[in-house]
């Protein structure tokens, strides 16, 4: 199973395709994370808190929740694949996202 740890409209494409999960990991009580994690294959971590007056929050929000995540994922599931979507590699090409079976 595909997670995904925020919706958008890359998550909705790839469900459509492949055996997926969206959740909103920053909402997510540890227990009910952890739990999607290790049910995980592969992470598409696209949650992200883009502008922010508060550099705080946005530090919070963006690093601090890319850190739980990989920890968590390290702990209970090391073997997942992770992808953090600012990586342009997710994209095959201008129109097509490659399959995340066969990214690294």
């Amino acid at each position: 199973m595909i997670l995904f740890t925020a919706s958008g409209a890359l998550a909705e494409a790839f469900c459509d395709q492949y055996d997926c999960k969206i959740i909103s990991a920053r909402l997510m009580e540890d227990k009910e994370l952890s739990e999607n994690i290790k049910k995980a294959t592969v992470i598409v971590h696209n949650a992200a808190l883009i502008v922010s007056d508060d550099l705080g929050k946005f530090v919070n929000d963006n690093f601090g929740l890319t850190k739980k995540i990989v920890d968590m994922a390290l702990k209970c599931n090391p073997n997942v694949k992770f992808i953090n979507i600012s990586s342009m590699s997710f994209l095959k090409d201008d129109e097509n996202y490659m399959d995340p079976q066969s990214m690294s």
